[in-house]
């Protein structure tokens, strides 16, 4: 009888506890944006752009020295990345960027996004309500929100907090599926 009543809440306390470490990771990686930005002249990362010898290099990469190990790039709910691009020489990755946020700099020959000029801190009119990682998936060559954790996803924002939201009720600004937002 003992085993009925526990069996249910292993699967449920096994999601929580996948939820919490992914929502530690999206709010790690907010704490990296913001010591890149600190050390970066109050200037983002691009989410993705070229280096000098013309390989590409992503925000994470950027990040990397701000964190304490790349482990926290990827959910462990979605341990093979469901976003992919591989077809630009790059990863997979669990996680979603906020492409108004972190502008991409791609040579002009790669075709992608429009491309934008680095984004300032001073530019963003509020910091605790602009998302800058997103559990992510892909539907095509757009790149959307995941709704993996109990159907919300967990955002990070540009002040360095982090916060699970409800599919039905994004941060403000955002829709369901599209959280590349800065809100104005």
């Amino acid at each position: 009888m003992l085993a009925g009543i526990l069996f249910p809440v292993f699967p449920r306390a096994q999601a929580k506890a996948t939820q919490v470490s992914c929502l530690s990771n999206v709010r790690q990686l907010a704490v990296a944006t913001v010591m890149y930005v600190q050390d970066y002249n109050d200037t983002l990362p691009p989410s993705i752009s070229a280096v000098p010898n013309g390989t590409l290099v992503t925000t994470f990469d950027l990040l990397a020295p701000h964190m304490e190990n790349r482990q926290i790039e990827g959910c462990p709910s979605d341990p093979d990345g469901a976003i992919d691009l591989r077809s630009w020489g790059l990863s997979r990755y669990s996680y979603a960027w906020n492409m108004k946020l972190f502008a991409y700099r791609l040579p002009s020959h790669i075709p992608g996004p429009p491309r934008g000029a680095p984004v300032r801190l001073g530019e963003v009119p509020y910091p605790a309500q602009t998302t800058t990682f997103v559990d992510g998936r892909q539907d095509g060559q757009e790149v959307l929100t995941a709704h993996r954790h109990s159907d919300g996803a967990n955002v990070a924002f540009l002040d360095g907090h982090a916060k699970w939201y409800a599919a039905g009720s994004p941060p403000p600004g955002c829709t369901r599926d599209n959280y590349h937002v800065i809100p104005h």
